[in-house]
């Protein structure tokens, strides 16, 4: 079975080529403090209260929103808008409401 190296001198060359690139790149890669890595850890979800009528309200977590989203959502329970505030702090996440 060919595998198209003409010899044994060029299939050892091109392994150590690769095997150095490799290495090379995992050097290279170092995630700072401020990756998204860091995100990737929190958990799925989060929760508030509504501060219209008193629930507690758990809801997803789409860390690929950003470290800080502000979005406007209707509580389940008593229908009123609230701002949904979140924080991502590395493996901390808080989240918190205001009404609308």
């Amino acid at each position: 079975m060919k595998d198209g190296f003409d010899s044994q001198e060029e299939r050892e060359d091109f392994a150590d080529a690769e095997a150095s690139s490799t290495d090379f790149l995992s050097d290279e890669l170092d995630f700072d403090e401020e990756s998204d890595e860091e995100v990737a850890d929190v958990g799925s979800e989060g929760s508030y209260v509504c501060e219209h009528c008193g629930e507690q309200i758990v809801i997803p977590l789409d860390v690929a929103a950003g470290r800080q989203q502000q979005y406007v959502e209707d509580c389940p329970v008593c229908c009123s808008p609230n701002v949904i505030f979140v924080e991502v702090d590395g493996p901390d996440v808080r989240v918190w409401a205001t009404p609308e």
